[in-house]
């Protein structure tokens, strides 16, 4: 006989991050889950995109080696002032 709820999704522990009093799962949270990876794909999806363009941009525009470090110093700028600035923007 098979003890609890039929619609019970329980956390074997395969992979255990911390420790919760309620560790089962229910039905319906499986929505919630969904969205989250249906999200995540689209993301995906967008990422890829944008991966696809930059590299028809690349190989049309980037053609000599001064471009070609430029465009290199453009993102490395760009991402160190991002990742600078974005710690001032989650400070009370």
């Amino acid at each position: 006989m098979v003890e609890g709820d039929a619609w019970d999704i329980t956390n074997a522990g395969f992979i255990k991050f911390a420790s919760f009093v309620d560790d089962s799962y229910k039905i319906y949270d499986l929505i919630s889950f969904g969205i989250i990876g249906a999200i995540g794909g689209i993301m995906g999806a967008g990422f890829c995109y944008v991966n696809y363009r930059m590299g028809k941009f690349r190989k049309q525009y980037l053609k000599t080696d001064l471009r070609k470090f430029s465009e290199t110093m453009f993102y490395v700028i760009l991402t160190g002032t991002i990742m600078y600035f974005a710690p001032l923007l989650t400070q009370n």
